[in-house]
């Protein structure tokens, strides 16, 4: 691990090892593109799977605390068996279905590495895998660390409330799972993305802009032989290319496929948060000298939540936009290109590039920014009708307590 990154797996290490420690990769997660394991292996991964949901399943036995009975709309909605057990369940879920899918995830890096292997061969520029594995090292430290200072202010409310002790174990646990498996689908997302920037790069060097071969033009950190790319040459890469690009398809899809039910559940629960952590502050500005601290407190979890869904649409948002710049650079290949034979593959790529593009989603809606608008609208929708059931509550328990005070 500490050894310089010389391919795509060094890189992903430090979040496969964290990943292994909470238990939501199996144990044995080879780097070799065979995956058949032995069945010594097989039965180590599901001791492995076994004891982290027993030794998860008890600590969460132990912190259990009795549902108390409240009075407000807010109180009832933190305190719902809903809720209680929703937190619950749905890291054990991550777990097992890290653990079903755990072959299908090492596919997406095998087929990442062929991706690299083959883009080489056309291209003077290799992958920097040791910058992007600084790069995912200091994203994980800044996002547990945003984490951590979260979880934080959960401590003070369970002082607060009397709970015991191994709920800090418990809240760390649940959100260390929450925080690692986001981790996990961005920064898969964001290798997808880099070798996409890298593909359509390439895809420059050898095709016409601006009426000129791009041989011509100056690359930064491409070695220029400075002599213009014959026809023979741009079928070749070209060909290339048309290969990768389905490559890199079929690897989205397959990220669709290994991560469509994590990242729903964690887009629903960041929503859901929101519009709670939103009434709550409205509650806590109506009477803000007695609700300072739980103003405060739904405000860094609204934001963290909020946060989270952000860079999932952005990551979703970002590898779109990188398929629409390999559509424009095809299109400006089509109108410059003097060659007819390169023209007639560059429309065929064309046409491939109309049915075949790389889009994050789960089947029911695209992770783009047009679900951050619907997000925006539906909380504040769900924000009114809570408001409106807070007010009629406390309308109702007002008229009850005249009721009973008027009674002899």
């Amino acid at each position: 691990m500490f050894r310089r990154a010389s391919n795509i797996y060094d890189s992903f290490r430090s979040i496969e090892v964290f990943l292994k420690l909470l238990g939501v990769l199996p144990l044995i997660w080879v780097d070799s593109a065979i995956t058949d394991k032995s069945i010594n292996q097989k039965l180590l991964n599901w001791l492995n799977l076994l004891g982290n949901c027993i030794s998860y399943l008890l600590v969460v036995f132990i912190q259990y605390v009795p549902i108390r009975p409240s009075e407000g709309l807010l109180d009832q909605v933190y305190s719902s068996s809903i809720l209680q057990t929703s937190s619950t369940l749905l890291p054990l879920l991550f777990i097992i279905l890290g653990h079903a899918m755990g072959s299908q995830m090492k596919r997406i890096f095998h087929e990442l590495n062929d991706f690299d292997q083959k883009l080489r061969v056309i291209s003077f520029c290799a992958m920097d895998y040791q910058k992007h594995r600084i790069l995912i090292i200091c994203y994980q430290m800044c996002l547990i660390s945003v984490t951590s200072l979260v979880t934080c202010s959960s401590f003070f409310v369970i002082n607060n409330l009397s709970f015991p002790r191994v709920a800090y174990l418990y809240i760390w646990r649940v959100m260390l799972t929450w925080t690692v498996v986001a981790q996990q689908f961005v920064v898969t997302v964001w290798l997808i993305i880099e070798r996409v920037k890298q593909m359509n790069k390439v895809f420059g060097m050898y095709f016409p802009k601006n009426g000129l071969p791009s041989s011509l033009l100056p690359k930064k950190g491409y070695q220029e032989t400075g002599e213009v790319r014959n026809e023979k040459t741009q079928l070749i890469v070209l060909r290339h290319i048309v290969v990768l690009y389905d490559k890199i398809v079929d690897v989205v899809d397959l990220v669709n496929h290994c991560y469509s039910i994590q990242i729903t559940i964690c887009v629903g629960v960041c929503f859901s948060v929101g519009v709670i952590s939103t009434f709550g502050v409205f509650k806590a500005l109506l009477r803000w000298q007695e609700l300072y601290f739980m103003g405060l407190h739904n405000i860094v979890w609204g934001a963290y939540y909020v946060c989270i869904v952000v860079i999932f649409i952005s990551a979703g948002s970002q590898i779109a936009q990188e398929g629409k710049r390999t559509e424009t650079l095809v299109y400006k290949g089509i109108t410059n290109c003097p060659s007819s034979a390169v023209k007639n593959e560059l429309n065929l790529f064309s046409q491939q590039l109309l049915h075949r593009r790389p889009i994050i989603t789960c089947g029911m809606f695209v992770y783009d920014w047009t679900l951050m608008y619907t997000l925006i609208g539906a909380t504040a929708t769900y924000l009114i009708i809570m408001i409106q059931f807070d007010i009629s509550v406390a309308s109702l328990m007002s008229s009850n307590g005249t009721a009973s005070k008027c009674e002899p």
